[in-house]
């Protein structure tokens, strides 16, 4: 095999290492009512790797803060509990979706409206860092807007 071709065999392998990992997928939130101080985002966490990786750290130019937290029914009261740690095994999914696992947006820079898209970053456990996008549906959306 000649050196051209055995680099482009090098170079399609290491661009397929470099696409597994932690994807964040079918991301969306929701409009802001007029006076909210917070958003919420939804999707999927999925892990294409074949280590268990850890979300580490979010982050996005429309918030300040972002922190992953779980919507529990506590004494018929619905609350929000903070995720220290969230782990995806290897192949497994997680979703985000209201009423129980989301991103939380606090110290908002801007409101969102219906339409908008903005971007999150992700770095995960094992260094890897991703840009994800986030569609925003209407105030009352349950689901992943149709784009």
């Amino acid at each position: 095999m000649s050196c051209r071709k055995l680099g482009l065999l090098f170079l399609f392998f290491s661009n397929l290492a470099i696409a597994e990992g932690l994807e964040f997928n079918q991301g969306w939130s929701r409009e802001m009512v007029p006076g909210a101080k917070s958003a919420a985002i939804y999707g999927q966490f999925v892990n294409t790797g074949d280590k268990d990786l850890m979300v580490q750290h979010i982050t996005s130019d429309v918030a300040g803060m972002l922190m992953i937290h779980r919507s529990i029914l506590e004494n018929g009261m619905m609350k929000m509990r903070h995720i220290e740690q969230l782990l995806i095994r290897s192949g497994e999914t997680i979703v985000l979706e209201p009423g129980g696992r989301h991103i939380m947006l606090s110290r908002m820079n801007k409101d969102l409206s219906e339409g908008d898209s903005f971007d999150i970053n992700i770095s995960s456990s094992d260094g890897g860092q991703k840009t994800a996008s986030i569609i925003v549906g209407s105030v009352g959306q349950m689901k992943v807007p149709e784009q």
